[in-house]
C-alpha cells in the first residue's frame, strides 16, 4: 500500500490486438498464442486484475527515483551525474492475444530509454524525443566513449549516443536494427517439433518494415509499420512483399556476418532435465560449478522438475582450434621450449601437452580436476582458452601421480581380447564369491562403448 490499489479496471488501456490475428497465423505466433500464458492474458478480468498492479509498481518505481534525483539535488550531485533510464524488453499484457515478451511487437521490443546528461553539449537536444534507429547495446559504446575510451568495434557491436544527444546527428550511420530471441527452453519447441538448435527467432526492422525469422523452416513475419502501426496484418505469407523479404534476408546475413559475431555462435545449448537429476549432479558431470548453472538458469531450482529445459555450456564448441603460432607467455610453455621445459616441470606437475580434440569437459574428467584449479596453474587458458601443443600444468605431482603407464595403439581392423578391470563398492561385496558378483548388477563406472581412438585402462 498505497500502490497496490491506486489503479484500477478504468485506468486498463485497451487491449492491441484483432480477431484477424487468430486467423491462420504464423506457425510460432499460434504456439505462443495458445500456450498457457497467451491464453491468460487473452481473457480481459486478467488483464483487468494483473495490469492496475503493475501500473502501482511502475509508480513506486518512479517516486523512489524521485527521492533518488532529490538527493543528488540536494548534494551537490547531479550537475556531474548522467541518468539512464531504460528497460531490457516490454511486456505484452494481452496485447497480440500474448503475454510476457516472446515476439518482437512493439509491445514487447519497444522499450523506453530516457538519458539525462547534465553537460552543456546536450542542450542542443534537451527535453526532445528521437526517432532515431537505436539498440540497447548502443549504451555500452557509449558509457566507454564518454570515459574518453575508444570504441573497440569489434568487441562492442554499439553505437555511441552522443552524437545524437549532443545535437550533432539526427540519425547514426544505421539502415536497420537487429534482435533475437532463443526460445528452446520453453514448450512452444516441443509443440513445434523444432530442434533445440534451431529454437531461434530474429528480427530485422527499419523505420518502415519489421521483418521476422524463425530458424526450422518456416516462413517469415513482416509488418508494414508506415500503413499497420499496430502490427496486425502479417504480409509475410504473401507474395506481393518478396523484394522487402528478400532485402531483410540480405540484412540478417549481413549481421550474422559481423566482426563480433565470429567465434561466439553456439557457446551455450539446452539440455532437458531427466527424472531424479539436480543442478548440482548436472554441473558435476559438466565440470562447472553449481552457482555457475544456475547464473545461466536463474529461473530455475536447484531440484529443476523433469523434462525442464535449461541451459547449459556447448562443449562441443570449446574444442581447440589448431594454432600455428602458440601465443607465447609466462604460462604456456612454447612448442619450441617443450623439451627442456617439460624435463623441469615433470618432477613437480602432472603435465598435458594440448591435443587436437581436447576440451575442458574432457581435462577436466581426464585427470580429475577442476577448470578452476587448471586456470589457477595456467592462467593464459583463462584468455587464450585450449591451443594446439600448449603444454599444460594439471595438478601439482603426488605419490598417486607416480604410474608408468604403457602405451600403444590398436590398429583398424584387428581384434583384441581385453581383460578390463571394473570397479564396483568393494564393501557390498567383501562376503560374496567372485563369481557371483556379476549377478548383482550393481557394478559402476562400467565403459561400454569402445571405438576407434578411444583411450582404455587395461
Amino acid at each position: 500500500a498505497p500502490y497496490n490499489d491506486m489503479y484500477t479496471a478504468a485506468d486498463v488501456p485497451d487491449a492491441i490486438r484483432a480477431e484477424s490475428e487468430r486467423d491462420d497465423p504464423h506457425p510460432v505466433y499460434k504456439a505462443f498464442m495458445e500456450n498457457t500464458i497467451g491464453q491468460t492474458f487473452s481473457r480481459d478480468e486478467v488483464r483487468e486484475t494483473v495490469i492496475p498492479a503493475y501500473m502501482g509498481l511502475i509508480k513506486q518505481c518512479d517516486d523512489q527515483m524521485g527521492r533518488l534525483f532529490k538527493y543528488l539535488e540536494d548534494s551537490g550531485q547531479m550537475e556531474n551525474t548522467i541518468i539512464v533510464l531504460t528497460s531490457d524488453h516490454g511486456d505484452y499484457l494481452g496485447d497480440h492475444w500474448l503475454g510476457e515478451k516472446d515476439l518482437f511487437h512493439e509491445p514487447s521490443v519497444k522499450v523506453p530509454l530516457v538519458v539525462y546528461d547534465p553537460s552543456s553539449e546536450a542542450d542542443a537536444t534537451r527535453g526532445t524525443v528521437s526517432n532515431a534507429l537505436v539498440e540497447a547495446i548502443d549504451l555500452t559504446a557509449s558509457f566507454v566513449e564518454h570515459a574518453s575510451g575508444e570504441v573497440p568495434d569489434h568487441i562492442l557491436e554499439g553505437k555511441s549516443l552522443w552524437p545524437i544527444i549532443h545535437g550533432q546527428v539526427v540519425e547514426q550511420p544505421r539502415e536497420f536494427v537487429v534482435s533475437e530471441y532463443d526460445y528452446s527452453q520453453q514448450q512452444m519447441a516441443k509443440t513445434l517439433g523444432v530442434s533445440i538448435r534451431d529454437a531461434r527467432l530474429f528480427m530485422v526492422a527499419d523505420k518502415r518494415w519489421k521483418f521476422m525469422h524463425a530458424e526450422g523452416g518456416f516462413r517469415p513475419m513482416l509488418f508494414d509499420l508506415e500503413n499497420d502501426p499496430n502490427e496486425l496484418n502479417d504480409l509475410g505469407g504473401r507474395r506481393t512483399h518478396q523484394d522487402i523479404i528478400e532485402m531483410m534476408y540480405q540484412r540478417l546475413a549481413q549481421w550474422g556476418r559481423r566482426m563480433a559475431q565470429r567465434g561466439q555462435q553456439k557457446k551455450y545449448i539446452s539440455y532437458t532435465v531427466k527424472k531424479g537429476e539436480t543442478l548440482k549432479g548436472i554441473a558435476k558431470r559438466l565440470g562447472i560449478k553449481t552457482k555457475d548453472l544456475l547464473s545461466l538458469n536463474p529461473d530455475i531450482g536447484r531440484k529443476p522438475v523433469p523434462e525442464t529445459l535449461i541451459i547449459i555450456p556447448n562443449n562441443e564448441y570449446q574444442q581447440i582450434e589448431e594454432a600455428p603460432n602458440p601465443v607465447e607467455n609466462n604460462n604456456s610453455i612454447p612448442v619450441s621450449d617443450e623439451v627442456p621445459v617439460a624435463e623441469e616441470l615433470m618432477n613437480d606437475f602432472v603435465l598435458h601437452k594440448v591435443e587436437k580434440g581436447d576440451t575442458f569437459y574432457n581435462l577436466t574428467r581426464a585427470y580429475n580436476v577442476s577448470k578452476a584449479q587448471l586456470n589457477q596453474l595456467n592462467p593464459s587458458i583463462d584468455s587464450l582458452g585450449l591451443q594446439l601443443d600448449m603444454l599444460l600444468k594439471i595438478k601439482p605431482v603426488a605419490d598417486e601421480d607416480l604410474l608408468v603407464l604403457y602405451r600403444d595403439t590398436i590398429q583398424e581392423n584387428t581384434v583384441v581380447k581385453l581383460a578390463m578391470l571394473l570397479p564396483f563398492r568393494a564393501i557390498e561385496y567383501d562376503t560374496i564369491d567372485a563369481k557371483d558378483i556379476f549377478k548383482t548388477k550393481k557394478l559402476v563406472n562400467i565403459t561400454t562403448d569402445i571405438y576407434l581412438g578411444a583411450s582404455l585402462a587395461i
